[in-house]
């Protein structure tokens, strides 16, 4: 129609060429004559043929391949089922997305990889002075250890306490330890390296690579918020929640183990279900130890905040903010005293109740609030 024309296509052979070619069995140095000029034929094909295609793929907005050829079925234009658009910057320059990533079938052995990471800052600092904790779990077993922490920098040396107190305990050694390139872990590569242990990163700005750490991460959040809210206790606490979130998850099934519990994959043996209780309760922990007088009562009414990671026995936390721990406790799980027992402080800590209204306060707060909550905290 004489929109295209095509000077250095040739559409047929010449009379001449063809004889040549009937003539070629004799003559060898004409069939090669021949080869020569039929591949410049198909290249100059396949170049107008492309050019075509990005004509008409930059026409209709660069659309894929597959779409173009409808459209231009469509409308009756012609076009070679063969014909590809080829490269495109463009496409690259505006369109490039994540690439889809594939779980990982590898099988691990105990210790033989471990996945580690920081969270935190924390907005809020925890009721014994913590912003942040470094979590490391198992590959084989999805086996967790948190340790909450006050500053980045004790990062490597938690890890060095960890290393030695898993590996003892396992009597294995850590082959392999898996983190994101932040900050608190470039250091690690030179301490892993005299270890000799393998660090493997995650590419920049790739966080599901680490997905294992950061799915656990949400998990141990979600548990511990939830624990928290039950008992009625402020934000302070999340450092009790966490910890007791971890212990929980360790004995819970999970999906990644064909529903085994993480503590039987790794340890080989069933944990005690007897020995739990609800987090955040009244208990009753026996005092009469700590008594310098027989008249004294032998408990207190306490808040029950968890499993102590050295002793067999329970976290509780008396009026006076002292934390007893003991295997001697009563329990009371349908009473969650902590607004009796810190009823001044009630007042001065968040309150849980504003982060999961539905209709949530998100104003900032006035100045003069502000300055009795700065008040009370220092008088406390």
């Amino acid at each position: 129609d004489g929109l295209y024309s095509f000077h250095n296509l040739k559409l047929q052979e010449s009379p001449s060429l063809l004889m040549s070619a009937v003539s070629s069995v004799a003559s060898p140095s004409s069939a090669l004559t021949i080869n020569n000029n039929s591949s410049t034929v198909m290249s100059d094909f396949v170049s107008s043929s492309l050019s075509i295609a990005n004509l008409w793929h930059a026409r209709l907005g660069h659309p894929n391949d597959h779409v173009m050829k409808l459209v231009l079925t469509h409308c009756n234009i012609s076009s070679s089922n063969k014909n590809s658009t080829g490269f495109c910057a463009s496409c690259c320059m505006g369109k490039s997305h994540r690439l889809p990533s594939h779980t990982s079938t590898s099988v691990y052995s105990p210790l033989e990889l471990i996945f580690t990471d920081l969270w935190g800052p924390s907005h809020i600092t925890s009721y014994s002075g913590y912003k942040y904790y470094v979590s490391f779990i198992d590959a084989f077993s999805r086996y967790t250890w948190i340790y909450p922490i006050k500053s980045k920098a004790e990062t490597m040396s938690v890890f060095q306490t960890f290393k030695s107190m898993v590996e003892l305990q396992l009597n294995l050694k850590i082959k392999s330890v898996q983190s994101n390139w932040g900050g608190e872990y470039r250091p690690f590569s030179t301490l892993l390296a005299s270890f000799g242990i393998t660090h493997r990163l995650a590419c920049p700005h790739t966080h599901y690579q680490n997905g294992v750490v950061e799915r656990k991460h949400r998990h141990i959040i979600d548990l511990g918020l939830t624990l928290l809210h039950h008992a009625s206790l402020p934000l302070q606490f999340w450092d009790y929640a966490f910890t007791t979130s971890v212990y929980l998850i360790n004995r819970l099934s999970t999906a990644s183990l064909k529903f085994a519990t993480p503590f039987v994959t790794l340890f080989k043996k069933e944990p005690d279900y007897h020995f739990l209780k609800t987090f955040g309760c009244a208990c009753f922990p026996l005092l009469r130890p700590y008594h310098t007088h027989k008249l004294n009562f032998h408990s207190q009414e306490c808040l029950f905040l968890g499993y102590s990671s050295s002793h067999k026995g329970y976290k509780c936390l008396s009026s006076s903010g002292k934390v007893y721990i003991s295997k001697d406790v009563l329990f009371n799980e349908l009473r969650f005293p902590y607004p009796n027992l810190f009823p001044t402080s009630t007042s001065s800590v968040t309150n849980l109740d504003s982060y999961f209204s539905l209709n949530p306060n998100l104003s900032p707060p006035s100045v003069s609030s502000i300055s009795q909550t700065s008040q009370v905290s220092d008088t406390a």
